[in-house]
């Protein structure tokens, strides 16, 4: 038993109450502290190994405030006391614990949660949890220290050299394994295989999301994907079915009469989503005009990512993630924004595929405001595309405003 499961907004007492009543022992993905780091430069260390340990390992998480069974005045790793720590202001010092372990581990590392969790008795509960890292392996470097740590069973320990290499080949491993996927699931589209066959695949708008925790070996519970689906909305449709499929959840849209989808969203076991739509955004208009209208499909995109952000921690996946769009096909669209709607612009898209740069997602947006300047640098890819220097949708800020 562990809490990785459970979103940490959603922990409480009572969770880690059951720890100690289920002598849920310390292993590779859980440590118990109890008292808080001090604030000497050997105590701090000691928590930057702790924290790049767990990056380096895979991902865990440290709960302080609990005291452990002691044998022989050595601690055996399994819980004894919820005793909990005091804490005058719990975000003051969450952000101190992010600007120490951002100013003091190379490379930065992706996606840590701290949560202070209230007591019945006042104390605190402090629970920080580091997701398993792509960006491996993470280098502790303080007052001239630089060491790396990693986690087995039995604790945290230095990194030797063997170590060190392997965590940096299984790094670029996985960086590749991204681009893999994405170059996998475009070829699949491209000759109609994905999820669902499609009534069009001439020309495609996809979208991916891949957690980095995609990448282990758990799997989500699919179970409650239908309490779900309403965040799981796919493009360009106004009413959607779900069922389940060898690989997954998928929920899709048909026109009336057609036996075949224009449109789905397919959620895979592993938290990857696929998100997918020909002939409808992407069109081709009675006059045989081809239309790429960028606007739309910039505010479609946000509206629908930002849906599934919301659905994937209920899920349990945490951030970081990785948003990849695709247009596929657009060789010859005519790139229409609201202005030549009215006066044609006769601006073309020249490339065939347009795959735009992959966005990283380190924390989840709260609002789709935020969400837009995340996402920015793929949007002025798109215009770029058309000759212009960035999306017209942002202000001179970089805001949201919506094209002009």
């Amino acid at each position: 038993m562990s809490l990785i499961g459970k979103l940490i907004d959603q922990i409480n007492e009572a969770d880690i109450q059951q720890l100690i009543n289920s002598q849920v022992q310390e292993s590779r993905v859980l440590d118990y502290k109890e008292q808080l780091p001090g604030n000497t430069g050997d105590d701090r260390r000691e928590f930057l190994y702790d924290v790049s340990a767990f990056a380096n390992s895979g991902g865990g998480e440290l709960i302080y405030g609990i005291s452990e069974i002691r044998n022989n005045n050595q601690p055996t790793g399994r819980p004894d006391e919820l005793l909990g720590v005091s804490i005058d202001n719990p975000d003051t010092l969450i952000r101190q614990m992010e600007d120490i372990i951002r100013a003091n581990i190379q490379p930065r590392i992706f996606g840590i949660q701290i949560k202070a969790i209230i007591l019945e008795s006042g104390q605190y509960i402090l629970l920080i949890r580091i997701p398993n890292s792509l960006n491996s392996p993470h280098m502790v470097h303080m007052g001239g220290t630089q060491r790396f740590y990693t986690r087995n069973s039995a604790g945290k320990h230095p990194m030797d050299i063997t170590e060190i290499r392997s965590a940096f080949l299984a790094s670029a491993g996985v960086s590749e394994k991204v681009r893999d996927l994405r170059v996998s699931r475009i070829s699949k589209l491209k000759n109609n295989a994905g999820y669902t066959e499609l009534k069009f695949n001439n020309s495609i708008l996809a979208v991916h999301l891949v957690p980095f925790s995609s990448f282990g070996e758990e799997s989500i519970d699919l179970s409650i994907a239908p309490d779900h689906s309403s965040n799981l909305w796919p493009f360009f449709t106004t009413g959607l079915d779900y069922k389940y499929n060898f690989e997954g959840f998928i929920t899709f849209s048909a026109w009336p009469g057609d036996n075949a989808p224009h449109t789905y969203v397919h959620l895979n076991r592993r938290g990857v989503i696929e998100s997918v739509e020909s002939g409808g955004i992407l069109r081709e208009e009675e006059n045989g005009n081809k239309i790429l209208p960028a606007p739309y499909i910039e505010e479609q995109i946000l509206d629908k990512v930002m849906r599934y952000l919301n659905a994937l921690p209920n899920f349990g996946i945490s951030p970081p993630l990785v948003i990849m769009i695709s247009l596929l096909g657009v060789k010859g669209f005519n790139f229409v924004t609201p202005q030549s709607y009215f006066r044609p612009n006769h601006i073309f898209i020249e490339e065939q595929d347009l795959l735009l740069p992959e966005v990283l997602i380190e924390s989840y947006p709260t609002d789709i405001n935020e969400l837009s300047i995340v996402i920015k640098p793929a949007f002025d890819a798109m215009w770029n595309a058309a000759g212009y220097p960035n999306s017209n949708s942002y202000n001179a800020q970089g805001q949201w405003v919506k094209s002009r």
